[in-house]
């Protein structure tokens, strides 16, 4: 999001670089207080898919929106994604222990985790790309992000669950 936002702003709403710039940064200033909070509720309840999912189904809603919205609500928008991604970013990191069966492993499975995540952040930019060169419409373009967001969230969803020593476990 951060890589192209900018520029639809500019380009679309006519704020200047700077002004976009900064809109596209609160997200990481809401994430601030977010990842931590997601890590934090993930432990005390011990449901990391729901937490999980629920952003990413959220996440989807703010892709509805993103191109929808008037520039006076992007402010609120943009904190709504930090708010919404943070969590997402804490219960992937924290799941994985509960996933990867011999402690050996773990540094592997979270180069693997890594790997995957930033191959998304540099692959997600591309297809957005090529979506709004074929489409030639932002909205419709952010609309093809729905479905990957849905599709991460039954993911989650299809994660199994079970009752370890009387706390939940994601696997």
């Amino acid at each position: 999001m951060n890589t192209f936002f900018p520029t639809y702003l500019n380009k679309v709403h006519g704020l200047s670089m700077v002004q976009a710039d900064f809109l596209s940064s609160i997200p990481n200033i809401a994430m601030l207080i977010s990842c931590p909070l997601g890590g934090w509720i993930a432990d005390k309840t011990g449901h990391r898919k729901r937490i999980f999912s629920i952003c990413l189904g959220l996440l989807s809603l703010w892709w509805w929106a993103a191109f929808r919205t008037p520039v006076w609500a992007l402010p609120v928008l943009m904190a709504a994604f930090g708010l919404i991604g943070g969590p997402i970013i804490s219960t992937i990191v924290t799941v994985l222990p509960d996933v990867v069966k011999r402690p050996a492993l773990i540094g592997f499975g979270m180069s693997l985790l890594m790997f995957w995540h930033h191959l998304g952040e540099f692959v997600g930019p591309l297809y957005f790309g090529a979506l709004l060169d074929k489409t030639s419409s932002w909205t419709i373009a952010a609309i093809f992000m729905v479905p990957i967001c849905v599709i991460g969230g039954v993911a989650g969803v299809m994660m199994k669950e079970e009752k370890i020593r009387g706390t939940l476990v994601n696997k």
